[in-house]
């Protein structure tokens, strides 16, 4: 493999939040061990985003409690809706799936192993090291499959994917059944609407044993799915419409929409995108007479993604996000020192 990898290949959304089937329980023991769940989980940084999701499919957001800043929501849904993407990206990947064997040390979790079945990235010391496959070289089957999902959920209209992790072998390779099948069918479709369930499947045991149970996620096409077309223009709606957390009152354009038109040879429905362009009669408002509110203020600080990590971390925990900004601003705070703050009021909360 070389050095540089292609542009290409390193373009990708930006995740939004996990999905899981899974959570970590103890036993009598006080011990940790992962539990399988009857219904979907999801966790995030953003708890308005969970929020939507709540109400679609079930469940109360609360903080969660393994991971500081974070929020999860347990959802009373076996079944959620998805788009797939099914476009090659190369190594045998998709936009939406990738697959790959891993091996993780059994106490601590860490990764020690990713290998595609030729080339293994390992540890050599403290750095990574590319060498073929350490489990074909031995003779012994060490590392599992791992598949990665990444697909966008219709009930969170953002610009970004949910992830879902899963080592079944039941799913690597219904997964890839349903991506070949669907691309001999209709192979210039890249976007699918799919139906995401967690499902118990029976494992085959011996006459006298007994039955064996397991869960898994299948993927089937949504029948009747929300439009591709509304899911854009509510992306729009939030793009284009005033923000609540009054991020300066500066005049937006106003919002362009999708317009369904009819081809006259096939009479197929094509959605339209407008161009987007400030129409002539939005006002242009003088930048120094502008006020800058504490949210924007921080945003320009530390960029918009820590700013909202930031929020949300300080309304998981219950510090008073609004007298921090005021704080720091009072101070003029340097990005660094701002996380710094941040960070040491935080931790006092956990302790």
């Amino acid at each position: 493999m070389g050095i540089v990898k292609p542009i290409d290949s390193q373009r990708r959304l930006a995740t939004l939040g996990e999905i899981r089937i899974g959570e970590k329980a103890k036993n009598s023991a006080g011990k940790e061990y992962p539990r399988s769940l009857k219904h979907f989980r999801f966790t995030s940084r953003h708890k308005q985003l969970l929020e939507k999701l709540g109400a679609v499919y079930g469940g109360t957001v609360r903080p969660w409690q393994a991971m500081p800043g974070q929020f999860e929501l347990l959802s009373t849904s076996d079944s959620i809706s998805a788009y797939f993407s099914v476009k090659p990206i190369g190594d045998g990947d998709y936009e939406s799936l990738s697959q790959f064997f891993e091996w993780r040390e059994p106490k601590e979790g860490k990764l020690m192993r990713k290998c595609n079945g030729v080339t293994c990235l390992t540890w050599a010391g403290k750095k990574r090291k590319e060498v073929p496959c350490l489990c074909e070289e031995n003779q012994h089957q060490l590392c599992k499959v791992l598949s990665r999902v990444l697909v966008i959920l219709p009930e969170v209209a953002d610009l970004g994917a949910w992830t879902m992790r899963t080592g079944s072998a039941t799913f690597d390779r219904e997964c890839s059944a349903f991506i070949e099948n669907f691309r001999s069918m209709a192979p210039d479709v890249a976007i699918v609407p799919v139906k995401l369930t967690l499902t118990t499947r029976h494992k085959e045991t011996a006459p006298e044993s007994a039955t064996g149970k397991f869960p898994v996620v299948t993927l089937s096409r949504d029948h009747s799915p929300k439009p591709f077309a509304q899911l854009a223009n509510e992306i729009k709606a939030q793009l284009y419409a005033p923000v609540p957390m009054a991020l300066g009152d500066v005049p937006v354009a106003p919002m362009p929409a999708l317009e369904a038109t009819t081809e006259a040879t096939t009479g197929e429905v094509v959605t339209e995108v407008l161009s987007i362009a400030p129409s002539k009669d939005v006002s242009t408002a003088d930048p120094a007479s502008v006020v800058v509110s504490d949210f924007e203020w921080l945003a320009q600080r530390v960029g918009l993604d820590p700013a909202r990590d930031l929020m949300s971390a300080y309304q998981g925990s219950g510090k008073d996000f609004e007298a921090f900004l005021k704080s720091a601003r009072a101070k003029d705070a340097s990005g660094e020192k701002i996380v710094e703050i941040a960070k040491r009021e935080l931790e006092e909360v956990q302790a």
